[in-house]
């Protein structure tokens, strides 16, 4: 039987953005390369929107931010795709009602048969086993609690272990956690405000996770990707490795996208959500780090300048990988008119991190030579007078001016990159802060396309622009500049983008990742850039 490729997607509750694209490229190089495939995505996902011979599983009941939870347990029947190849122990009699799934999680994961032992080593394990809570119990019983605390830090610090973090007695709420996982995570999200039921999502996350593995029947020989990996599966994953045994289980990669604050941001607090996550990922790292090391758990991300905040964060290390983008999928850009204005593409979300409502400016200095192209809607969350009343200048003016596609906010994923091969210049002036780090796909899909660029300042995208190749910009004077610099120049920018294309799609793919992830181990920081302003 092949080995399984599985892919923990619960984000996607629909089949759209990214990090879809990245499942599903993956998910046709590992069956490229020999493996059954199947993906786990949300509860709510239908599946309407992904590829028809692509096996999915909607079980998963929270996504990776917390923000989407379906409280009640899915049922096994919504299966998509051929699954049966998948599984060693058919589920018919859970979905005929002859059995519990239950039954079949427990016979699934009991434990490997134990030779025979004799008296002394069975007192051993008992004492082993039984001993360390019994006397733990006693002395917390005759020790007082500043005592107690004393002696464990002390012990903590010798080991090399952090501090515990003070958790607050109001959590009392939640349910029980049948694994030594509990009372580190309720130290470690002690600082965590109960009203956001992250205990409650982690154990709801764990439970999902072994019910994904335990109907794919995964094995020692099988991996498990998590293309947008958050805390809490981090922690779920050792847990369970800690419990079952590394020997029995799969390799798990995990792959984290999110910006994380440095400790001097995190002080300072400029984004509420983000300072929330950051705290968050920071407390499940610490109670991470409890966990023996185990070669079959790997973290990545997927910039050098986003591993080094992570390794800060967790206190361990994070490989690099390559992007997944399918190139393939962008057709050709069709010949463009010599007399023509020149396209200029802002595509996805239109948001305030991402410059939007610098947009009029540029488009009222930029009266000849250009046609902007701003496909999508407003993200909800941020429709404020700023970016509404933006969004009103650029539909004031004619198509010919601003061409206005898909106000909705939904572009489909062929109309998507057949704008992104008809544009000649792609804006990426986004915000240094929130992109010091961490990728844009947009931006990753533009080189791929060969596309000249013009991106911000002291962002993850200037450092992998190719000199020649587009523009670094710092404001919107210089973005200005920037622009009427690559229109007047064209072809030559052109030609940097093809070279820049060329050098990216050497590194970065689907088949790249793969090998990566099956192959090797994870790769240093050092070997992530390719096609650098830096190289050139």
């Amino acid at each position: 039987m092949a080995a399984k490729f599985l892919i923990v997607n619960n984000g996607m509750t629909e089949a759209r953005g990214h990090f879809v694209e990245t499942g599903v490229a993956i998910a046709r190089a590992a069956r490229r390369r020999g493996f059954d495939v199947l993906m786990g995505v949300h509860a709510r996902c239908t599946g309407r929107g992904l590829p028809a011979d692509l096996p999915t599983l909607p079980l998963f009941r929270v996504d990776h931010w917390g923000h989407i939870v379906d409280e009640i347990q899915p049922s096994a029947i919504p299966l998509r795709g051929e699954l049966g190849p998948l599984c060693d122990t058919p589920i018919e009699a859970v979905l005929d009602g002859h059995a519990t799934l239950r039954e079949l999680l427990d016979a699934r994961l009991a434990p490997l048969p134990q030779p025979k032992r004799n008296l002394k080593a069975k007192l051993a394990h008992f004492a082993k086993r039984a001993l360390p809570p019994v006397v733990s119990g006693v002395f917390r019983a005759l020790i007082p609690p500043a005592a107690f605390d004393h002696v464990r830090a002390t012990a903590r610090k010798r080991r090399g272990l952090p501090p515990v973090p003070t958790f607050e007695t109001g959590a009392g709420h939640f349910g029980p956690l049948s694994t030594d996982a509990e009372g580190l995570l309720r130290r470690a999200l002690g600082r965590i405000p109960p009203e956001h039921n992250e205990f409650v999502h982690y154990q709801m996350f764990a439970a999902d996770l072994e019910r994904f593995l335990t109907l794919s029947g995964a094995g020692p020989s099988d991996h498990v990707y998590f293309p947008t990996a958050y805390g809490r599966d981090a922690l779920a994953v050792l847990a369970l490795v800690q419990r079952v045994g590394a020997e029995r289980l799969p390799t798990f990669h995990l792959e984290y996208r999110h910006t994380m604050l440095s400790p001097s941001e995190l002080e300072r607090e400029p984004s509420p959500v983000e300072a929330f996550h950051t705290r968050t990922h920071r407390a499940y790292f610490d109670a991470c780090r409890a966990y023996p090391e185990t070669g079959n758990v790997r973290f990545y991300t997927d910039t050098a300048e986003l591993a080094a905040d992570y390794a800060t964060l967790a206190g361990f290390p994070f490989g690099v990988l390559p992007h997944a983008f399918r190139a393939d999928l962008i057709p050709p850009s069709p010949l463009r008119p010599t007399a023509g204005p020149l396209r200029v593409l802002f595509l996805g979300d239109l948001r305030k991190e991402k410059g939007f409502t610098k947009l009029p400016t540029l488009v009222r200095a930029m009266s000849t030579g250009v046609q902007f192209v701003v496909p999508g809607a407003i993200h909800p969350e941020e429709r404020e007078p700023a970016m509404l009343s933006a969004l009103a200048e650029l539909e004031s003016y004619p198509e010919s001016v601003v061409e206005r596609q898909y106000r909705d906010g939904f572009v489909p994923a062929d109309d998507y990159y057949r704008l992104l091969s008809s544009a000649d210049i792609v804006l990426c002036f986004y915000d240094p802060k929130a992109y010091r780090s961490r990728s844009s796909g947009i931006f990753a899909e533009a080189v791929a396309a060969g596309k000249p660029t013009i991106v911000s300042a002291g962002t993850w995208m200037s450092s992998e622009q190719l000199a020649g190749s587009g523009e670094v910009v710092r404001d919107e004077h210089e973005l200005l500049r920037a622009l009427r610099n690559v229109v007047a120049d064209y072809p030559n920018y052109r030609a940097a983008a093809a070279e820049a294309r060329t050098r990216w799609l050497s590194h970065h793919s689907p088949e790249n990742l793969l090998a990566q992830l099956v192959g090797t181990k994870p790769t240093t920081i050092a070997t992530s850039k390719v096609g650098a302003r830096t190289a050139v």
